[in-house]
Parts: structure tokens; sequence; C-alpha cells
């Protein structure tokens, strides 16, 4: 039964298990397939916080971001864009406010609250910067969202709710999937309590 640990779970653990770090809450802007955010995360490891009780750190990020939806942008943004450039009058005009559009078209902005969870390899709150992929499952109604994500790293797992409103468009459906990848900055400490 605790194969992983040679039958012999008070003594040993698995190498590459989890154990909880921290929590946070997240804002999120995404617009035309690029995302950007940032963090607040209230550590409680003993390890990553120097047995100094609770950490409190921020963080930045941007990445890039591919939805089920953006499949149906891409082809309004093909559509639209030979209808422009295929009728008479001010072309340069019209596809400036074109590009304006479309770069919006599916914009969101959401919060979120989120759990970390770290491997051996995350030791202090750097162990957090760097690249994380993220998979999301959204549900929107009207401009309104929901939704739920997973992201991973080297040293973590991350888990999320989230809750946010959207630009309305004509090709919002109601269920969307999305994967991104983020680079996260570097922390910046803002509190020992």
């Amino acid at each position: 039964m605790f194969a992983y640990c040679v039958n012999n779970p008070s003594n040993y653990i698995e190498s590459r298990g989890a154990r909880p770090v921290g929590i946070g809450l997240q804002i999120d802007l995404t617009a035309g397939g690029v995302t950007a955010g940032a963090e607040v995360v209230i550590y409680f490891d003993e390890q990553v916080c120097d047995g100094s009780g609770l950490v409190i750190a921020g963080y930045t990020y941007s990445g890039a971001e591919f939805s089920a939806e953006d499949m149906f942008s891409i082809q309004s943004l093909i559509d639209s864009t030979v209808t422009i450039f295929s009728s008479q009058g001010d072309t340069n005009m019209d596809a400036m406010l074109f590009l304006m559009k479309a770069a919006m078209e599916g914009a969101n902005l959401s919060g979120a609250v989120f759990y970390i969870d770290g491997n051996d390899d995350f030791c202090s709150m750097e162990d957090y910067s760097g690249s994380f992929t993220t998979i999301c499952g959204t549900v929107k109604f009207n401009i309104y969202q929901a939704g739920a994500y997973f992201s991973f790293s080297d040293t973590c797992k991350v888990i999320g709710i989230r809750v946010g409103i959207c630009t309305p468009n004509a090709q919002i459906i109601p269920l969307n999937g999305s994967i991104s990848v983020t680079e996260y900055s570097k922390p910046v400490e803002f509190a020992r309590i």
C-alpha cells in the first residue's frame, strides 16, 4: 500500500511529493491572445518562510493564450479583412478600426483565488517565478464568466477558481477551454508576519 515510501510513511516521503505552500489572489486581463496580470501570494510553508510565520509576496506575469473561442475570432478576422480590403472607401481607417475591434474581441478581466502545492524543489519565493502552463475551463453567461484552472511549472502545481467579465461579441460560446503559457517575474516581498 505504501510502496512509494518503502512501506514506511513515518520515515520516508515520496521524492517528488507535493506539499501546500501558499494561497493567493490574482487579477488577469486577456485580449487578442495576450494575457497579463498580477498576483499576491501568502506563503505559510515553513521552508519558504524561513521559519518566520507568513510571507506575503507579489508577482506579475504575461504570456500568450489560445482558446476554443479564438478559432471563431480567427475566422471572423479573415472574413472581415477580405471584406474591408475589397470594398470602396477609406480602407486605412476601416482597417485600423477593425484591428482595434479584433484585438478587444473576447477580452476579459477576471479575478481568482488559488492554492499552491510545491514539490521538493520549491524552497523559496523565487521558485514561483518562471514559466507556467495553464489549462482553464470557463462557463460564460452574457458578459459574465466563471471557471476553474490548473497551472503547473517545474516546482509547483496551482489550482484556482476565477470569476470575471468579458466584452460582448457575436462569437461568445457558453463553454470555453483555453491553454496559456506565461512567464512570472521575480517576487516582491511585501511583508513577513
